[in-house]
């Protein structure tokens, strides 16, 4: 592959349905696993930011049991309305890291979150990102910066509690650049109440998607992407035409958690078509990832996003590169002209 390798630190795993193309979040039902009773009789320390328990260095990692603590805290991510009890750590962050946060190894079904300096700033909150059978928690590729405080919640779904592992492992993050002669996705960057009428694809009203021209040799393009608002990702739609059956390779890599789809742009219901997906993958950020497809003549979408809906946030980079997207001879014409009037 031509984008330059990375070190994969971390592979979070995630179901891939034909609604994964969304830009919002959609919330499924569940049901909780139930580990012990809380008894809230409270602790001297651990109880709330006021007195948490004190995350000394990173990484980190700890053991405890949430039942016999207070019910201080509650972030709907996104269930609401849970009267668990939590426990608090806090960290004063010394320098910028960016860092993933697990639950996974908790034996009831776990919330996790962090409030930034106080109570109420949310930096970020998870619930189940760890699977739907023991519905434990992990939030990837945080962002923490040097002068803050951070206080890390575990908490619990609906009144849930019990044993808990929390681990805070930090980790380097990639730094991607543009390459010479790569296309700039010149999306404005996402941000609060963002509205997508650039390359919004499917989730744009009307559908909008940003063309790419056949290439005889592989093109690189470079844009950017992140979270916003509240469960809401900026999803970016690349269109191409291919004239005759071509064999197309599609790459990336993203400095945050990565999704790709390889879309089919020819189906009677168009966007609202079931079958609309080709193919996916996921990665973990600074991860490759790719999806090779032998398709016939007609239009297709390459999707790309972040595979959360949070924690991410508006202006990290991604890079795609797309091989085999060679398109007609220079001198068909007529064919061509065809193939332009596709863009207008």
């Amino acid at each position: 592959m031509r984008i330059a390798s990375v070190v994969v630190l971390l592979i979070a795993a995630a179901a891939v349905v034909c609604s994964a193309t969304t830009d919002q979040l959609v919330i499924a039902e569940k049901d909780p696993v139930v580990g012990g009773e809380p008894t809230f009789e409270g602790r001297e320390v651990g109880d709330d930011i006021a007195n948490p328990f004190i995350i000394d260095a990173l990484p980190f990692s700890t053991t405890g049991n949430t039942c016999a603590y207070l019910n201080d805290y509650d972030v709907a991510c996104p269930y609401p309305e849970s009267i668990a009890p939590d426990v608090t750590y806090a960290y004063v962050c010394a320098e910028d890291v960016v860092v993933n946060v697990s639950l996974c190894a908790s034996s009831y079904d776990t919330k996790v979150y962090i409030f930034g300096n106080e109570e109420g700033n949310i930096v970020c909150c998870n619930d189940d990102a760890c699977g739907s059978e023991g519905y434990q928690s992990f939030m990837e590729n945080i962002f923490l910066y040097a002068g803050n405080t951070y206080y890390f919640v575990v908490d619990g779904y609906n009144e849930d509690c019990g044993d808990y592992v929390l681990e805070i492992v930090p980790f380097d993050l990639c730094d991607l650049t543009p390459p010479s002669g790569a296309i700039l996705e010149g999306e404005p960057e996402c941000g609060e109440a963002y509205v997508d009428v650039y390359n919004g694809g499917c989730n744009s009203d009307p559908p909008v998607f940003q063309p790419l021209m056949p290439s005889a040799a592989p093109m690189t393009v470079f844009g950017t992407s992140g979270t916003f608002d509240s469960f809401s990702r900026d999803t970016d739609w690349y269109q191409i035409y291919v004239s005759a059956s071509n064999t197309i390779t599609f790459e990336a890599v993203a400095e945050f958690p990565l999704l790709i789809f390889f879309l089919d742009g020819n189906l009677p219901l168009g966007c609202d078509d079931p079958d609309i997906v080709i193919s996916s993958a996921t990665a973990a950020p600074c991860e490759e990832v790719s999806l090779t497809e032998t398709v016939g003549a007609g239009l297709y979408w390459l999707w790309v996003g972040p595979s959360v809906f949070s924690c991410q946030p508006c202006g990290l980079n991604y890079m795609i590169e797309i091989d085999g997207y060679v398109g007609p001879s220079p001198v068909e014409d007529s064919s061509w002209t065809t193939i332009k009037a596709l863009y207008r």
